[in-house]
């Protein structure tokens, strides 16, 4: 992987549960660390919409409640995999969704 392919300004994002009086629970997601990355879409799939590589982190996993953000735009992260046997990069898979709130 070639440094320079990491051109997207990533904003990891987690999301904590509230309680709100008149809708319930609701997610407030709160901004954990910035890191770049790349971003490329995947062809029409259920699951994955895009794929990003990073370099290796150990505050990416794909729990619920964790979600890169760029430019108004929201990814969440269902898969992180080694790209090498080095652990110098991760391969996330990831799924675009609206921002409801």
């Amino acid at each position: 992987m070639r440094v320079g392919k990491l051109c997207i300004p990533f904003m990891l994002q987690s999301e904590t549960l509230t309680e709100d009086v008149t809708l319930g629970q609701v997610g407030v997601w709160s901004d954990v660390a910035t890191f770049w990355g790349s971003l490329d879409p995947l062809s029409a799939s259920d699951d994955f919409t895009h794929e990003s590589t990073v370099r290796a982190r150990s505050d990416l996993s794909p729990v619920t409640g964790m979600r890169l953000s760029w430019s108004n735009r929201f990814f969440l992260i269902l898969d992180v995999q080694k790209v090498d046997e080095k652990e110098r990069w991760l391969r996330l898979r990831l799924r675009e969704v609206l921002e409801l709130n």
